[in-house]
């Protein structure tokens, strides 16, 4: 997002409006706003969300599995740019190569990863941080263009956004629900890597053949993925137009 106009931060904005009223209207809210803001950031390859709930930082939303494994290492270091960006209120753009004297432990642990910079901006609501709005990018100078005033609003609208729906749901509950999902999450991931593994479909093949699954049997989707894995190493899985026996 290169210096847009007036006319295109108040697109992004409207793009970003919702109602939270509960766990699941958050889940979807939440991934709409990062599919949103990735199709709008030139340069960005992933977008993340950073909830802080119960005093416990939880991936909430993203657009690609692969962030999953650079914001765990921040939780597990408790050092990162997302978890600055909510503990300082501030902007944090980090290019992990050169980000060792700031972060060492998370540098020496992100240098496997093809994410090479990272912008984190908090998700502000009354002076109060709810979490952070994370782009990720494969090339160091990828997110050098990013419009900082345009994303610090668009991070304290999703901040607000939020804030009212936490009025709704106990923060509590909302850390056990956020950790449950992404559980989810990651068990789906691991059975579509089994379906594009062992009979060559494309990830969106592999997870309309789960959800066809879950839907023809009235089974919950990660029940039907957890079967997948579990099942990994037992008798050939059909083709993507059958069903998941």
């Amino acid at each position: 997002m290169n210096s847009p106009g007036p006319a295109q931060a108040t697109a992004l904005l409207d793009q970003l409006d919702g109602v939270i009223d509960s766990f699941e209207a958050l889940q979807r809210y939440l991934d709409d706003v990062v599919h949103v803001v990735a199709a709008e950031v030139p340069g960005c390859d992933a977008v993340g969300i950073t909830l802080v709930a119960d005093g416990k930082a939880t991936t909430a939303a993203y657009t690609s599995a692969v962030t999953l494994d650079i914001d765990a290492m921040q939780y597990a270091l408790e050092e990162g740019p997302c978890l600055e960006a909510h503990e300082t209120k501030q902007v944090v753009r980090a290019e992990l190569d050169e980000a060792y004297d700031r972060w060492p432990r998370f540098t020496d642990a992100a240098q496997e990863e093809k994410t090479r910079a990272l912008i984190a901006y908090p998700l502000l609501a009354g002076g109060t941080s709810v979490g952070a709005l994370n782009l990720y990018a494969r090339s160091a100078s990828a997110l050098a263009g990013t419009d900082d005033v345009v994303m610090l609003a668009a991070g304290a609208h999703v901040g607000r956004v939020v804030a009212a729906g936490l009025k709704v749901i106990e923060a509590r509950e909302l850390a056990g629900q956020l950790e449950q999902a992404l559980a989810s999450r990651a068990v789906i991931e691991q059975a579509k890597g089994v379906l594009m593994g062992r009979h060559g479909f494309t990830e969106v093949e592999a997870f309309d053949l789960i959800k066809k699954q879950s839907q023809r049997t009235n089974i919950k989707l990660r029940l039907v993925a957890r079967s997948i894995v579990d099942d990994a190493t037992g008798s050939q899985l059909p083709s993507a137009g059958q069903a998941v026996d």
